[in-house]
């Protein structure tokens, strides 16, 4: 038998060209094929628009219209991107490219993840060949180390499969197609950068020239090698000895502050980072070192600067006041019925990665209470705890130990004890934790078929990738994933509110109105609910009945802006001036810094002819969102009443510059250059406005007088 530390003087090295050719070759390969599977998934997400949290995260937030706000995203609001700078100034970034044109915010999402998913390819394929060397005897599903023999690449076809079937998982869609959780996916990136990062830093060993003195070899001297003295070959005399006590040299040292960094990323993106550092010292102690004692003597440093990457996560979660109140033990969610939950939640995504039906966007924020409804799960789980704990013992079964670790730890922060009181479950919480499910599933297939397990592998990922397809259609619009979400999940309350939400934005309130009533009747002490059925029936019926549900909306959440400016509203339909305004200035008090209450408070303003204040308020609501339409419009309009021409005439050219369709904003342009003697430029406006809509009076009227006046 030969001993594989052993190399004869005919056995090609690391540097024999044909083997490093087609390293690269099967690299590259594997790469396009990612990244092509990844484009085909996705190619139908492009156009799905703001939904759910996006719209307050994204389209209402302030802070993303200007660079220089960004890396301090509103505090004490509960949103996605609260104590996240790092996200708040990626949609920064899409906003200054793009204002909220949802194409550019998709794309970058892609990006992010396709991108994960080459760095989880590079973090398998790394591991795969570390298993053999660290784990005495290996067993049958763990794949030896492969032989240096050019052309065997063993890792490389199973870290494809893995990384393959990752990408194209149907259960990543919420976290790649629903815009607002980039969080997972921008935090999942650095996450792995991080341990990649480390794992090439621990891969570098200097290789001593022993004729000009100098590191040798590609990529700075880093080779993936045994630590003992490997024989010289007449053929490459530069092979020499490599020993783990030579110092550390550039290479290493810029790998392990990559690794830093990358994780000080992470700590800005989203809190689950916060087991990064620990399980990069699991990885090391499993698959490099060997227990924990050397992994800590050979590499302190490294460690140290993780784990003070912690003292940012810790300023950002106290910075972000507890999330709004929505996160943590003060939360207002008992700890133990989450606990409960969280039994349900950790087998449920452990079925939906293997079964990917069905698939909802949002679980709601249910608990379970009783011990009894969730036995069987709390026993499996059990089960799969002290299965991971004799794994990590075991010299021949750790590896298998790093993946229930990987999949429990990263769900820890938010399946745990520490209550998220928005939603108890969420599919997005798995898009990392995935990655250990399906490294399973590979290596075991591999170990029962052999090589025919990748290809078995690749066919599963064509299906899943069908699937995928097909779920990115529930995102096409909020009416249809919020009917899938209601449908799946028939007492869930917030989804069916969400649907009438998008059946009244679509004018279709009669539509809604039994789907407030399932709300309401799911939780009638809801002012959210209140408000919303309010909304709808101001649209349908009697304004008195909307009046009640709109009373008991303030009553129910008196500190909430929106409740307040939606009141507002109905009074003013209500013919109610001077107590519309009264809750118009409530809102805005409350939410100084929401355009919309902005908007609502110049439009009542301008009902009761106070025209100089609804301008200056207008005027807010275009400085906190510059992309509002409608302000601007009507700002237009109050300005033109004023006899403020030159400034209407701005703030509708502003209005047509966004939106050219706007036949409206043709038309009053054309009435604003008439009145200041402009009339030529106001008879190519209304003729304009005629072009696109043939059947307007107003342009036609407004072109007759110009016509038929004197010239």
């Amino acid at each position: 038998m030969t001993d594989r530390n052993h190399m004869s003087a005919d056995t090609p090295t690391v540097e024999d060209p044909s083997f490093g050719a087609t390293r690269r070759r099967t690299r590259l390969i594997a790469v396009l094929l990612i990244v092509g599977a990844a484009l085909a998934v996705y190619h139908n997400s492009f156009s799905g628009p703001f939904i759910f949290d996006d719209v307050h995260a994204i389209v209402e937030n302030p802070t993303i219209r200007d660079l220089r706000t960004a890396p301090f995203p509103p505090v004490g609001s509960g949103l996605t991107v609260s104590g996240r700078p790092l996200l708040n100034l990626s949609f920064a970034i899409n906003y200054a490219l793009g204002g909220t044109s949802v194409r550019g915010y998709h794309i970058l999402n892609l990006a992010l993840h396709i991108l994960a998913g080459l760095t989880l390819f590079g973090v398998v394929r790394r591991t795969l060949e570390k298993v053999g060397r660290v784990i005495p005897n290996p067993p049958p599903v763990a794949p030896s180390v492969p032989s240096r023999r050019a052309g065997n690449n063993a890792p490389y076809p199973l870290a494809f499969a893995i990384a393959l079937l990752w990408t194209v998982h149907p259960l990543q869609t919420e976290s790649v197609t629903y815009i607002v959780q980039r969080a997972e996916s921008l935090v999942a990136l650095f996450y792995l950068l991080t341990l990649y990062a480390f794992v090439r830093g621990a891969d570098c060993h200097v290789i001593r020239d022993n004729h000009a003195g100098r590191p040798s070899g590609p990529s700075g001297g880093c080779h993936v090698l045994s630590d003992k003295p490997v024989q010289r070959s007449s053929d490459h005399p530069r092979i020499g000895h490599i020993s783990s006590d030579m110092p550390l040299e550039a290479p290493r040292r810029i790998w392990f502050m990559l690794s830093v960094v990358a994780c000080l990323l992470g700590m800005a993106s989203k809190e689950v980072m916060a087991t990064a550092p620990l399980l990069v010292l699991l990885y090391d102690r499993t698959f490099i070192a060997g227990t924990f004692r050397e992994a800590w003597r050979r590499r302190r440093p490294v460690y140290l600067g993780l784990a003070s990457t912690w003292l940012l996560l810790a300023a950002l979660v106290v910075a972000a006041g507890g999330r709004g109140h929505t996160a943590g033990f003060g939360a207002g969610m008992d700890w133990r019925a989450y606990a409960l939950t969280q039994c349900r939640a950790l087998l449920l995504y452990l079925k939906l990665s293997v079964w990917p039906h069905p698939l909802v966007l949002d679980y709601g924020d249910g608990v379970v209470t009783n011990v009894a409804a969730v036995l069987p799960q709390v026993l499996a789980l059990a089960g799969l705890v002290a299965g991971t704990i004799v794994s990590l013992r075991s010299a021949r079964w750790r590896w298998l130990g790093f993946l229930g670790c990987w999949y429990l730890a990263i769900l820890a922060p938010t399946s745990s004890v520490l209550p998220v009181a928005t939603q108890t479950m969420a599919e997005h919480r798995m898009y990392l934790p995935l990655a250990a499910v399906l490294t399973l599933a590979v290596v075991g297939l591999h170990a029962l078929i052999g090589r025919r397990g990748v290809f078995v592998a690749t066919a599963l990922a064509v299906a899943l990738g069908v699937l995928t397809v097909r779920r990115n259609g529930d995102y096409r619009s909020a009416l249809a994933i919020w009917n899938d979400t209601a449908t799946k999940c028939p007492d869930n309350a917030r989804a069916h509110s969400a649907l009438g939400d998008a059946l009244l934005r679509a004018g279709r309130a009669a539509e809604a109105i039994p789907h407030y009533e399932r709300a309401l009747e799911l939780k009638p002490d809801n002012g959210e609910f209140h408000g919303a059925m309010g909304n709808a029936l101001a649209e349908t019926g009697p304004i008195d009945e909307a009046l009640q549900h709109l009373t008991e909306a303030v009553r129910l959440a008196p500190a909430d802006a929106r409740a307040h400016t939606n009141l507002g509203n109905a009074l003013l339909k209500a013919g109610r001036l001077d107590e519309a305004i009264r809750q118009q200035r409530e809102a805005v008090r409350l939410d100084p810094t929401s355009a919309d209450m902005q908007f609502n408070l110049a439009n009542s303003l301008v009902q009761t002819a106070a025209l100089a204040e609804a301008v200056v308020h207008y005027g807010e609501a275009l400085r906190l969102n510059p992309d509002f339409i409608e302000a601007r419009f009507n700002l237009g309009n109050a300005q033109a009443t004023m006899g403020r021409l030159d400034d209407a005439v701005a703030a509708y050219r502003a209005v047509l510059q966004r939106d050219p369709t706007l036949v409206a904003a043709w038309c009053n342009l054309g009435h604003a250059l008439d009145q200041s003697g402009q009339t030529a430029e106001a008879a190519a406006s209304f003729e304009e406005a005629l072009r696109r809509a043939p059947d307007s009076a107003d342009a036609r009227e407004g072109l007759a007088r110009l016509r038929a006046a004197p010239r």
